[in-house]
C-alpha cells in the first residue's frame, strides 16, 4: 500500500522567497498562510537556517533611506525625540496617538499582527486614560535616572556591555 506524502516539500526557490519576505518584515503567520506551510515549520526553518531580523538591519535600512533622501534625517530626529519624551514624561493621550500611528505604519508595511498589537494598546489606553491621569505620576525619580543611564548606553555602539558610553 502506498501512502501520499502528507508533508509536501517546498523547493529551494520557494524557501528563498519565504526567507526574503521574512527578512523584508512580513510576519510569520502571514508567510505561513501565503506559502501554505505551517507556522511551526516556518519557525523551525528560520531557527535552523538562522534567519534574523536584527536591529543592525534596521540601522542599515535607515542609513540607506538617509542616503537616498537626506530630508528623512529630520523625520528620524523627531521620532527619536518623541520616543524620549514618552519615556520621560508619559501622558496617556500622547501614548495613545503614538500607538495609533505605529499601528498605521505597521499596517502600511503589511504587518497586520504588529498593527493589531499597537491598535489594541491604543484602545486600552483610551479606556483607562481618565484613571491614569487621576493617579500619581507613572514614573518615580529613580525611573528617570535609570532611563537616562540606558539612553547613554545606547549612544555609543562600541561601548562595552554594562558600561555607559564615554562623554
Amino acid at each position: 500500500m502506498t501512502h501520499a506524502d502528507p508533508k509536501p516539500t517546498r523547493s529551494a526557490e520557494t524557501w528563498n522567497q519565504i526567507r526574503a519576505d521574512f527578512m523584508a518584515g512580513v510576519s510569520g503567520p502571514v508567510l505561513a498562510e501565503r506559502y501554505g506551510v505551517s507556522l511551526r515549520t516556518l519557525r523551525r526553518r528560520s531557527a535552523v537556517d538562522g534567519w534574523r531580523r536584527q536591529e543592525d538591519d534596521l540601522q542599515h535600512r535607515r542609513a540607506a533611506a538617509l542616503a537616498a533622501e537626506p530630508e528623512l534625517a529630520e523625520v528620524f530626529e523627531v521620532q527619536g525625540a518623541e520616543q524620549a519624551h514618552l519615556l520621560f514624561d508619559p501622558k496617556p493621550h500622547v501614548l495613545r496617538r503614538f500607538s495609533f500611528r505605529k499601528a498605521s505604519e505597521e499596517a502600511a508595511m503589511d504587518r497586520p499582527q504588529q498593527a493589531l498589537v499597537w491598535l489594541r494598546l491604543a484602545e486600552r489606553l483610551q479606556r483607562c486614560e481618565d484613571r491614569i491621569d487621576a493617579e500619581e505620576p507613572a514614573f518615580r525619580d529613580i525611573d528617570h535616572l535609570r532611563a537616562a543611564y540606558l539612553r547613554r548606553l545606547g549612544e555609543d555602539p562600541d561601548a562595552p556591555p554594562g558600561r555607559p558610553a564615554s562623554d
